[in-house]
């Protein structure tokens, strides 16, 4: 196209304007620029190229957080963040970051589904306990659990759950998750393989009966804990333990056989309270709470009905000492005087 024009009866060249920089006319440049240099004449050029760089970073962290060396230093950097305080009034089960879950989404099936169980407290630890590429895995775990029982006690959490993903991308593929408790116990299972339902993407059974497993063997244990400290005064710290039981209680995953456990441990508890205390309601409510695991322990010894947690010698001896726990707290003698 020709670049002469015909003006007031004589032909003019008007010249070709010559091609600018790329990006030279965008708007964002131009308003990026503008903003630059307004933030270099108010506070220098020293601060301003700091500000600038701190807002490249995180316009582009998506990508920058996923570069080669920058997740490990990220990780090193989170180590140092405090760590979220459970509240105390329940069951506190902590969850960390976990293996192979770039994306947490694999977490966040996890969070979900803890979150719909009542008379539990869910914790997020912004940490990630590896055992891939170590050459010996059980040094590594052993490590890794001394390392979560520190985060537990941080958190004042019960239960840690950590682990990976098998398969980053498959969101149903199985999680290899390993479990931590607060307390000096040794689990019947410290880890396990669980798949998560494709209907629903709710969490399987299995994992339902380790964590009510865990969390009535847990119970039981502190209740033994005050048992021990027999002649002292625990009546404060059994009016905190108290309440969060039966917060458990409440839970509708616990198994028949868990229920009977942690019925136990309530009556134990509050007898034991009712008796320090002086207050007959608590133990008025420890004859009926033995009652219950009474009940619950002979539905789940009961051959047929696929119990098989418990031997049969077992459940007479316990159903045995649950009548001799009733007749106490009615006499009102407590579980520890």
């Amino acid at each position: 196209m020709s670049n002469w024009k015909l003006g007031k009866g004589k032909w003019s060249h008007k010249p070709k304007p010559s091609p600018s920089p790329d990006g030279a006319h965008n708007p964002l440049n131009v308003i990026t620029g503008h903003v630059f240099r307004w933030i270099i004449a108010r506070v220098g050029i020293g601060i301003a190229a700091v500000v600038f760089g701190v807002g490249t970073i995180w316009w582009h962290w998506n990508t920058i957080e996923h570069a080669p060396g920058v997740e490990s230093v990220i990780q090193w950097i989170r180590e140092f963040a405090p760590l979220p305080k459970a509240s105390g009034e329940h069951f506190v089960v902590a969850l960390a970051k976990l293996e192979n879950d770039p994306e947490g989404a694999h977490r966040f099936l996890v969070r979900e589904a803890l979150n719909r169980v009542p008379g539990i407290e869910v914790v997020l630890i912004d940490r990630t306990l590896a055992l891939s590429g170590l050459a010996n895995q059980e040094d590594a775990k052993r490590a890794a659990h001394d390392r979560a029982r520190t985060i537990l006690k941080g958190a004042h959490a019960q239960v840690l759950i950590w682990g990976s993903a098998l398969d980053s991308k498959d969101i149903t593929a199985p999680l290899r998750v390993h479990w931590t408790v607060a307390q000096d116990i040794s689990l019947e299972k410290p880890h396990e393989n669980y798949r998560p339902r494709e209907a629903d993407y709710d969490l399987p059974e299995l994992f339902w009966h380790d964590l009510g497993d865990i969390l009535s063997l847990l119970a039981a244990a502190s209740a033994a804990e005050f048992a021990e400290r027999s002649g002292q005064f625990v009546a404060d710290e059994l009016q905190v333990f108290i309440p969060r039981v039966r917060a458990l209680l409440a839970s509708t995953k616990l198994s028949t056989a868990n229920v009977a456990t942690v019925q136990l441990v309530l009556a134990d508890t509050l007898s034991t309270y009712g008796t320090q205390r002086g207050e007959s309601k608590a133990l008025e409510e420890a004859v009926g709470r033995y009652r219950e695991a009474l009940k619950e322990r002979t539905q789940a010894c009961a051959p047929g009905l696929g119990n098989d947690a418990e031997q049969p010698g077992q459940c007479a001896f316990e159903s045995g000492g649950t009548r001799e726990r009733d007749e106490d707290a009615g006499r009102g003698g407590g579980g520890v005087s």
